[in-house]
């Protein structure tokens, strides 16, 4: 089974919901709102995981590498 590699300009939204278990990474990250149902199917729908890593001062690389490891463990 071949799974899709997670980029920068993917929407937050799409990537969780694609993928279940890497939402702890984005809470670990400080990405919190995402908890919130509301705040989930507004902002996350419209925020790209580059850009919540820059409001965030999350290293891009470092966080992109381990969605994908997560990802990839976990298929």
């Amino acid at each position: 089974m071949s799974q899709k590699k997670i980029d920068p300009s993917m929407y937050v939204y799409n990537v969780i919901t694609e993928y279940p278990f890497v939402k702890e990474i984005f809470v670990e990250n400080g990405f919190k709102g995402i908890t919130d149902p509301i705040q989930f199917k507004t902002i996350a729908k419209r925020v790209t995981i580059e850009t919540a890593c820059k409001m965030k001062k999350v290293d891009l690389q470092t966080f992109i590498d381990r969605l994908n490891l997560s990802i990839k463990n976990n298929l």
